[in-house]
């Protein structure tokens, strides 16, 4: 299926007011990608990681447009929700990017 995720990576980049924010990549089967730069605080290196280290390697392989499954596989990753795993600004940021890369997909049939 071309929609199947393949490829997730962050990065730290500065959003459009200079700040420090969280580039999130995605990649489909087919070669679509998606990005999306979201605002953080100073805990963009502990995004990264949790994103590269730990999100990725548990989303690749979903569909892009399973976006209730991949949701609840963050929330499963996140752990308890008062005192959760995972940087937060990385779960948010992996979810939007995917609806981003799925929105990119469907452009690519008009």
């Amino acid at each position: 299926m071309a929609r199947l995720i393949t490829k997730i990576e962050a990065k730290e980049n500065m959003d459009y007011r200079g700040k420090p924010a969280l580039e999130v990549n995605i990649v489909l089967e087919n070669g679509t990608t998606g990005k999306l730069i979201y605002p953080t605080s100073d805990q963009v290196a502990n995004a990264v990681e949790d994103v590269n280290h730990i999100i990725a390697p548990q989303i690749i392989g979903f569909d892009a447009f399973d976006q209730q499954d991949i949701d609840r596989k963050l929330v499963e990753l996140n752990g308890d929700r008062i005192k959760g795993k995972l940087n937060l600004h990385s779960i948010s940021a992996v979810s939007q990017a995917v609806t981003k890369t799925a929105e990119a997909y469907l452009k690519t049939f008009k």
